[in-house]
């Protein structure tokens, strides 16, 4: 059995291979526009107008109402029908954008509140003005703080990328499918996929476990001192 595996991951591993490719391409593309997406949301909750905070709590909720599936088949089969056409690729990293930028601005929104209201009332007394607060003490100290939950939005985010296959985006998942249908060999497909995003997801994992403890470890400190 053991060897039967090895031979077909030899001759399943090229195709696969572009597959993860593809996955890591939209996941990458995902995280970058989920994060400056996120980041917008936050902004206009913090932008000191009820309207803005409004339509962005508003927002957040429904994005985060509808299931991440249900973004994917609207962006790639609803849109064209009002002229909005777009590739496999372009609508499935658009829908897990949207979707998951609702989770970055909760997370942006929880590392804000866990800043001291102190520091804020001293840059204030300060004179400083609210931008200048924003990006000399804010912003610094919730990087800190969301730098945990927004490693566990990556690997989400990464494994949420396998949705697209269902819109016939050529990521693992849908490579794994198609030999799966062409070589009956099911078994031994899906383990080999399913170590691929273990061998991605894993290390990203332990980085973020890694990053809390030493997080942890600094505030501590900070503490003690």
């Amino acid at each position: 059995m053991i060897a039967d595996f090895l031979v077909d991951a030899k001759r399943f591993s090229p195709l696969l291979l572009d597959g993860l490719w593809v996955t890591l391409v939209v996941s990458f593309a995902t995280l970058i526009c989920s994060t400056l997406l996120g980041a917008f949301w936050e902004a206009l909750r913090l932008s000191g107008s009820a309207v803005l905070a409004g339509v962005s709590t508003s927002a957040i909720t429904l994005i985060r109402s509808v299931p991440m599936m249900v973004q994917v088949f609207f962006a790639y089969f609803a849109l064209p029908e009002i002229g909005i056409d777009m590739s496999p690729i372009v609508a499935g990293t658009l829908a897990l954008s949207m979707g998951h930028s609702a989770y970055m601005a909760e997370n942006f929104r929880l590392a804000i509140q866990s800043i001291d209201k102190g520091q804020l009332e001293a840059a204030q007394s300060m004179g400083m003005s609210r931008i200048r607060t924003f990006s000399r003490v804010i912003v610094p100290q919730a990087l800190k703080s969301a730098l945990p939950p927004y490693g566990n939005s990556a690997i989400m985010i990464l494994k949420d990328s396998s949705l697209c296959a269902v819109i016939t985006v050529p990521e693992l998942t849908r490579q794994a499918q198609l030999l799966s249908a062409e070589t009956f060999k099911t078994m031994n497909v899906f383990t080999l996929a399913a170590l691929m995003y273990a061998a991605i997801c894993i290390p990203t994992a332990l980085l973020v476990r890694y990053s809390e403890k030493h997080l942890a470890g600094a505030k501590t400190g900070r503490a003690h001192d």
